[in-house]
């Protein structure tokens, strides 16, 4: 067997050839379909960002693994856009012999911190804490799809269905788009959300300016691109309600940010979009719409089926690897300890950190980002 090699380049630097075998390698394993994984999305990133880096492994000629990352200090490996990137991983044949670990040693990295490692064959479930992502399988018109979830979830549907009339009454018409290509709704979107991390005080991901220059070039992508962001909103009484920007690639839609008005609480508008996203979603070529981690009661009654994503770090075939993963179980054991406060503050400043060192590329805003932490995690109870 021919010996495994490493090229690192810029995700601009990816050629042609590299683009259509990272595509082909998709396309042999539809468990890999997500929009993050797209060499597209790659190359998106590496239009912001200077330290994106693609990992090509290579047998001969023949592209067999594709690791995107952020080349941090000491050798860490971060998910490409993390904290913005819900999936992430080693891109591999199904049945190849490259592990993650071994990967990691060829590009010389020592571990890879990730939140959402995707890990189909379930090499390094044991090393991680396992986050379930719910998943509505909208199929080709979304018929079949729609009566199904009604019969099993009925009152949840009647319950959106009173929403849309208290809307109505309340607020005046209204009015769904999906796909909305107003600006202003998109720039209506990211304030929200902005001051949504701001109340809850939470790391202001999207404060960073390569955050913004990625979605805005996202959402600014030919309706006929490989990889985009499609603006969802909906309107009561001709007045923006809430707004969702999804990411697009292929047959998958997953669902990215959404916020909402507060003065429209009344009538639910984040339900009633959400609703209409999976009605329209076909129309945009989807057949799965990937609603993210977390266990929001919605997510229950509008998906039929599900994957598992891995929260955690693995560390590289080497010394340099086998030390921070000792360091990592350091953090684990203290977040395991039988003293329940002691356990949830660390989850909490491990978290937090992660956000922080994965958004903040200099070393003045992970000051403030750490600064506003110790004062967020210091007000909220135990």
């Amino acid at each position: 067997m021919a010996r495994t090699r490493v090229e690192i380049v810029r995700p601009a630097a990816l050629s042609p050839s590299d683009r259509d075998a990272w595509l082909e390698l998709l396309r042999e394993r539809p468990e890999l379909e997500s929009p993050f994984l797209h060499p597209d999305f790659a190359r998106a990133v590496g239009g912001v960002r200077d330290d994106a880096r693609l990992a090509l492994f290579l047998r001969g000629d023949r592209l067999v693994g594709v690791l995107p990352h952020h080349r941090r200090p000491a050798g860490l490996a971060r998910p490409l856009a993390a904290p913005l990137n819900d999936v992430h991983g080693l891109i591999t044949a199904r049945g190849g012999d490259l592990a993650l670990p071994d990967a990691l040693a060829l590009a010389g990295l020592s571990g890879f911190a990730h939140s959402g490692l995707l890990d189909p064959d379930a090499a390094l479930a044991a090393g991680g804490r396992a986050e379930v992502v719910r998943v509505a399988k909208v199929g080709g018109d979304g018929d079949a799809y729609r009566e199904a979830r009604r019969t099993a979830n009925s009152r949840h549907f009647s319950s959106t269905r009173r929403n849309l009339r208290v809307a109505e009454r309340e607020f005046g018409p209204v009015e769904f788009r999906h796909p909305d290509d107003d600006y202003t709704a998109f720039a209506r979107l990211l304030h929200w959300k902005r001051a949504q991390f701001e109340r809850t005080g939470l790391h202001n991901v999207l404060g960073p300016e390569w955050a913004g220059r990625l979605l805005h070039s996202l959402f600014a992508m030919a309706p006929d691109a490989p990889v985009r962001g499609v603006l969802a909103t909906v309107r009561f009484g001709g007045h923006l309600a809430a707004a969702q920007l999804n990411l697009l690639a292929g047959t998958t839609l997953h669902g990215w940010f959404v916020a909402y008005d507060p003065a429209f609480a009344r009538g639910a508008p984040g339900l009633l979009l959400m609703e209409h996203v999976l009605r329209t979603a076909p129309a945009l070529g989807a057949r799965q719409v990937c609603f993210g981690a977390g266990e929001a009661s919605y997510k229950r009654a509008y998906s039929d089926a599900e994957f598992t994503l891995v929260d955690g770090f693995t560390p590289a075939a080497t010394p340099r690897g086998r030390s921070r993963a000792a360091a990592a179980a350091a953090w684990r054991a203290l977040e395991h300890d039988r003293l329940g406060r002691v356990a949830a503050l660390a989850a909490r400043t491990r978290r937090r950190w992660r956000q922080i060192a994965s958004a903040e590329t200099t070393l003045a805003g992970r000051a403030a980002g750490a600064a506003t932490a110790i004062v967020s995690l210091s007000k909220r109870p135990v």
